[in-house]
């Protein structure tokens, strides 16, 4: 899903996005929020934050986190690396987008989400409880 939500929109900034990690299938409530989430991290970023500059980078990390005594969770982490010298602007302050990644997208997944923005970057952490992915069908 990220790889989608990433060709339609990065062309030449394609080559300062990576993506790494478990690929689950996430059932229909998780991949709509779930893309909601990366499709205003992609947009944010090639307006007003890494892939709006030469430098800056995007990495995406899924990992699959087991404990013994609780069920799985999945944890998507969207790291972006801003330029050196880089200052915020009024677009990195709170604003609607901060609320769908931060209240709306972890709520209707059952999850819980940190949106941390700095001068170094941004760093977006979402995990979301095994009943709303999958790991053996189609991956």
């Amino acid at each position: 899903m990220v790889q989608s939500q990433a060709l339609g929109y990065l062309v030449k900034e394609i080559k300062r996005f990576s993506i790494e990690g478990a690929d689950p299938y996430l059932f229909p409530n998780a991949a709509l929020h779930i893309g909601l989430a990366f499709h205003e991290l992609i947009v944010n970023s090639l307006s007003f934050g890494a892939l709006s500059q030469e430098r800056g980078s995007v990495s995406v990390r899924c990992e699959i986190h087991t404990n013994t005594n609780k069920p799985a969770n999945l944890l998507i982490t969207w790291h972006e690396n801003f330029e050196p010298g880089t200052t915020l602007s009024e677009h990195n302050k709170a604003c609607f987008g901060s609320t769908v990644l931060e209240k709306i997208v972890p709520i209707c997944v059952n999850g819980s989400a940190s949106l941390k923005v700095t001068e170094e970057g941004v760093v977006y952490c979402l995990s979301v409880p095994d009943t709303y992915f999958d790991l053996d069908t189609f991956s």
